[in-house]
């Protein structure tokens, strides 16, 4: 702390440069304080040794998210209606929204017919997660127009388990 207000001037006036916004839902990180957190520091810790500038945002910070090319939910389970509709609009509005989740995860296709269901390019196959012995997160050729460029190849630690999907029409 004290380098930080012997220093307060270098840090005053300057101009953001992260395109990827990693959410952190208060009503999420307080009611569940194990999952979320777990998914949400993991992901983070990828996109620091993919070296990949990203921001921690809150709830407040959805009002504006227009200087981000993404915005990741890692296990953000508790978002209310309003919030889910300022996400909508960043997704509206040309953003990108990358979803990760633990086992329990998208409430085993309780999600469906919500807010987050209608942004979704994608429906879950049946409940149960199957277990992926090589699968490595890979994004696909799309995703990847968005995303930082070091984040266009693979990501490590890779994926234990995913979720069955099919694109919809």
């Amino acid at each position: 702390i004290t380098f930080y207000h012997n220093n307060f001037n270098y840090y005053r006036d300057i101009n953001n440069v992260a395109d990827v916004a990693v959410l952190h839902s208060y009503s999420t990180m307080a009611f569940n304080n194990g999952r979320p957190y777990q998914s949400t520091y993991l992901f983070e810790q990828a996109l620091i040794q993919a070296k990949v500038l990203f921001d921690v945002i809150f709830d407040d910070n959805l009002k504006d998210l227009s200087k981000y090319k993404v915005l990741v939910l890692a296990d953000q389970e508790c978002l209310s209606d309003e919030k889910l509709d300022l996400i909508r609009n960043f997704v509206k509005n040309g953003g990108g929204l990358l979803i990760l989740g633990g086992p329990f995860a998208f409430q085993r296709g309780g999600y469906r017919y919500t807010s987050l269901d209608r942004m979704l390019p994608c429906d879950l196959v049946g409940k149960n997660r199957l277990k992926a012995d090589d699968l490595v997160w890979k994004p696909t050729a799309e995703a990847s127009k968005w995303l930082p460029k070091n984040l266009g190849g693979e990501l490590s630690p890779p994926a234990f388990y995913y979720h069955p999907m099919k694109p919809r029409p």
